[in-house]
């Protein structure tokens, strides 16, 4: 009965593509197969992804992956956009779970002991409701089973949004924005750094600095997407 009235509802009311507004078919979820297939891929498991040019200077960081190509406008703009402003949380468990079986095909790829999702500030987690990172996260980890932690990094300082300032601005703003609660939580483990999008680094870099403080740590970064 349930699945008669899915179908009756889908007929008037059908779910259609974030991208194209196509209306999406049994077996699609939330993009059609022609944009999937059209998305803006890194191709990580082919070398060496775009993400590690920008920690190429950090010898703590063992390797970083981005999934899609975030531009102005493309396809990925917009499912981010549905993600991190349209309570749309079950796309980034599904993107993330996308990402966890392209990415664990690279050769650079080594399996974390533990997934940080980048905390948010306490005031825009109440008002979002959610942390799209830690979405991104549990789909990631429904492919590699490892524990997601979401309370060892807080976020001490809201910091307003990235996108409109350069390199410096950015760096600067971030210095005082994350602290560890726990020094001791990461001690001799390999952690995965999850966020949505990257542009300067500057909170990634920020939070490398805190989990830096922890004794004999190994320090993984994966994005969902990487700016252009």
């Amino acid at each position: 009965m349930t699945r008669i009235w899915s179908d009756f509802v889908s007929l008037f009311f059908p779910n259609s593509c974030i991208v194209c507004k196509t209306p999406l078919i049994t077996g699609e979820d939330f993009l059609c197969l022609s944009c999937l297939n059209r998305l803006s891929y890194t191709r990580s498991e082919k070398g060496t992804n775009p993400a590690a040019k920008i920690f190429a200077g950090r010898p703590e960081v063992k390797s970083a992956h981005a999934f899609l190509h975030f531009k102005k406008g493309n396809a990925t703009q917009k499912l981010i956009f549905s993600l991190k402003y349209y309570n749309n949380k079950r796309l980034g468990f599904t993107l993330g779970r996308m990402a966890a079986l392209a990415i664990s095909r690279s050769p650079e790829y080594e399996l974390p002991d533990v997934l940080i999702p980048v905390p948010l500030h306490k005031t825009r987690l109440k008002k979002r409701g959610y942390n799209q990172s830690e979405w991104i996260a549990k789909g990631f980890n429904s492919v590699i089973n490892r524990s997601i932690d979401t309370v060892s990094l807080a976020r001490e300082k809201k910091t307003n949004t990235q996108t409109r300032k350069n390199l410096y601005e950015r760096m600067t703003g971030m210095e005082t924005s994350f602290s560890l609660t726990n020094p001791n939580a990461f001690e001799g483990k390999h952690v995965l750094l999850i966020d949505d999008v990257i542009t300067s680094g500057a909170t990634l870099n920020a939070c490398i600095e805190e989990l830096r403080l922890c004794s004999k740590i190994e320090i993984s970064v994966f994005t969902l997407s990487i700016a252009q």
